[in-house]
């Protein structure tokens, strides 16, 4: 995403563009996913389960466009793999 510093709006990597608010509001939504998941039964929570009840959910800073930013990822030309041996 890419935001434009005149105007109110962001433009994500397929070019449509959102307006910050909306962009703020899917980022609180996926917040509130992911602290729901931590509170589950599912067993891949980090959460003690006897800990899940009282787990109010993660402290976060709130959204800030101007701390976003965008790179390029490139596959190495090799890949590595870790000796266990």
């Amino acid at each position: 995403m890419t935001q434009d510093r005149t105007r109110s709006e962001i433009r994500n990597e397929g070019g449509t563009v959102m307006e910050i608010s909306e962009w703020k509001a899917e980022i609180e939504k996926e917040r509130e996913i992911k602290d729901r998941f931590f509170r589950s039964r599912y067993p891949g929570s980090p959460i003690p389960f006897e800990d899940r009840a009282k787990f109010k959910g993660l402290d976060y800073f709130p959204p800030d466009p101007a701390y976003r930013f965008e790179l390029e990822l490139h596959e190495g030309s090799r890949a590595r793999f870790p000796s266990m041996g």
